[in-house]
């Protein structure tokens, strides 16, 4: 059963990632080209800050799924109620909390732009992106969590899917009528608030939760532990932009939110495999099989790493053209800056590499064990990114995450083999794979050397010009994976084979 839900989640998540890599790559190339640089700069600004409530979450999200994997695996109803009637609670407190939050941010965040915006005009359009975060933690987180710990995340993914697709409709059709873009984030605040009414019904219906059950308050007591790894994340996620609109521009942040496009369309393909088998490994510890969890964790940071090498490969080599193609025609900042761009994917590479660790550090709840490397994270990545932003502008904000990232994954790969398995020669088998790593990055280099400088017209050129470095790439890959990863080719191709008759 495991097999056929991981299966599921699998397609699912694929069906999520085109449609979000499409939609992240349309909308804001119509709000560049109809609005400006400024705009497009000013909303990634605001949807940051608005993600900063986020913080009083304190990573219950993480924390919520683990206490939930036991009641379903022996499927206990009580305590199950128990679990989400006291998450429930402690996320409509979050949206009211959220509400104040939106208040003050109305009224003080303007005045960070004010020679770029009026106070009305980014006042207004703080309330309007406000609204789906409103509706996502009063209605939804809390199914969102049942669904995902009930290794059901397809439901949750195709249904973002859906958003996502209807948003990226909405606004070209709005755009193209003319509507200001207050009215065209109006229509994407209606589109985002049908995802987490659909789950609150979903839930309603197939868990039968009892909705009188006394809330089992205990299951947050990890709370505070929970946070410095949920800060670490949150960090992670939105230091850099909030650097940039506070001590550069909102043009600046424009530049870096373009690059992110391919950066985070690369990390939510390799985070596919982790955040789709993470609740199978929450199944397995509850059942006590840690060597099926082994077996099923190496397997996938191994996959990880290959896919990443060749995906922040492809994309390192293949940016630089983007950038040209996607930003033709727009003068009032300069798009090309490819040292940040290479920069920014190695540092991003580094965090898909910790996922499968990381996923299955969470899955035990070992928050309060490594909640230390979690706070020395986050202090690296906000002070480095502080100080060298003065010096180097971009490239300095992405060196602080690539230092911050690069620390934390080996943090996260001692701990697993280390505290959790208990197998310290597990610390070989990782040095001499990050040896192949290095090898097939060396003949990455060596491949990217060959390849002429060019400029595409089109975006069918460039994508074929993209296919083509992607096979180099996988060639180079799967040949030293084919020497050096004989077993797990074989163990791949066996549990494949599992899933898609599972799947059947």
């Amino acid at each position: 059963m495991r097999s056929k839900k991981a299966f599921y989640n699998f397609l699912a998540a694929i069906a999520e990632l085109i449609v979000a890599t499409v939609t992240s790559f349309v909308v804001p190339h119509y709000i560049i080209l109809t609005y400006g640089s400024g705009v497009n700069g000013l909303i990634s600004s605001i949807t940051q800050f608005l993600s900063y409530i986020a913080l009083i979450e304190s990573g219950i999200g993480a924390i919520g799924r683990a206490s939930l994997y036991k009641p379903l695996a022996e499927k206990d109803t009580a305590a199950l109620s128990g679990n989400a009637r006291a998450l429930e609670n402690f996320y409509r407190r979050v949206s009211y909390i959220f509400l104040l939050y939106v208040a003050v941010l109305s009224v003080l965040f303007p005045l960070l732009v004010n020679q770029d915006f009026d106070w009305l005009y980014t006042a207004a359009l703080i309330v309007i992106l406000a609204f789906s975060t409103f509706i996502q933690y009063y209605f939804g987180i809390t199914h969102q969590t049942v669904i995902q710990a009930d290794q059901r995340k397809y439901i949750v993914s195709l249904l973002q899917a859906l958003t996502l697709f209807l948003n990226m409709i909405l606004t070209i059709v709005m755009i193209r009528l003319g509507a200001s873009v207050h009215t065209v984030k109006i229509g994407s605040a209606a589109a985002y608030a049908i995802r987490p009414m659909v789950l609150y019904c979903y839930v309603k219906r197939h868990y039968r939760l009892d909705k009188k059950a006394k809330p089992r308050n205990e299951i947050l007591k990890q709370r505070w532990d929970g946070l410095a790894q949920h800060i670490a994340f949150f960090i992670h996620k939105n230091t850099d932009i909030a650097v940039l609109t506070v001590l550069a521009n909102v043009k600046e942040v424009s530049v870096y939110s373009v690059y992110m496009l391919a950066v985070s369309g690369c990390s939510k393909v390799v985070n596919i495999f982790s955040s789709s088998l993470e609740p199978a490994f929450g199944n397995m510890i509850a059942k006590g099989e840690k060597e099926t969890l082994k077996k099923r964790v190496r397997l996938c940071s191994t996959l990880t790493i290959q896919i990443a090498v060749i995906l922040f490969s492809t994309a390192a080599i293949a940016v630089s053209p983007f950038i040209k193609l996607y930003t033709r025609g727009v003068t009032d900042v300069n798009y090309l800056r490819p040292a940040f761009g290479v920069v920014m994917l190695i540092a991003e590479g580094f965090y898909c590499v910790r996922l499968p660790y990381q996923s299955a550090v969470y899955a035990a709840g070992h928050f309060k064990q490594t909640r230390n490397g979690a706070i020395l994270e986050a202090v690296l990545n906000i002070v480095l990114s502080v100080i060298l932003v003065f010096y180097y502008g971009l490239i300095g904000v992405a060196i602080g995450t690539l230092v911050s990232m690069l620390f934390r994954t080996v943090q996260y790969i001692w701990y697993y083999q280390v505290k959790l398995l208990q197998d310290k020669e597990g610390l070989k088998s990782e040095i001499l794979r990050a040896g192949i790593t290095a090898l097939e990055i060396g003949l990455i280099i060596l491949f990217a050397k060959l390849i002429p400088a060019v400029s595409f017209s089109s975006y069918l050129s460039w994508g074929l010009f993209s296919c083509l470095i992607c096979l180099g790439c996988f060639a180079i890959v799967g040949g030293v994976s084919l020497l050096f990863y004989r077993k797990e080719c074989l163990e791949l191709r066996q549990f494949i084979k599992r899933l898609i008759t599972s799947g059947r």
